[in-house]
């Protein structure tokens, strides 16, 4: 302990044993209300944005449209892969996952 940073402090102990005594000296956090409120104001005003988009028949049909298709599909259990590039970005930002058994695993650097 202390080798590769010397400059921290190193703990050695049970896991579960030491987070828990942590937890003891640490007391209460303070809750983020004001926090957690201003971003799902945001959230929420961005997928509004994005709601005409993503339920557009136009053709052809747009990303956003195909993500939200996808996103009503998956299953509980879902893993969804997305290569570099747009696809990637659009995968990420427009696939809604709607359990937490979903898995999103972006590549990096496989393109090319």
């Amino acid at each position: 302990m202390g080798r590769n940073y010397s400059d921290t402090l190193g703990i050695l102990g049970d896991a579960k044993i030491t987070v828990n005594k942590m937890l003891q000296i640490i007391g209460d956090l303070p809750t983020k209300t004001e926090w957690a409120e201003y971003s799902y104001k945001i959230i929420n005003g961005w997928k509004e944005k994005r709601a005409l988009v993503r339920n557009s028949d136009n053709s052809p049909i747009r990303p956003e449209r195909l993500c939200k298709e996808l996103s009503d599909q998956i299953p509980e259990d879902a893993v969804i892969v997305a290569d570099t590039g747009y696809s990637a970005i659009w995968a990420c930002s427009m696939i809604d996952f709607n359990s937490f058994n979903q898995i999103f695993l972006r590549s990096a650097g496989s393109l090319g």
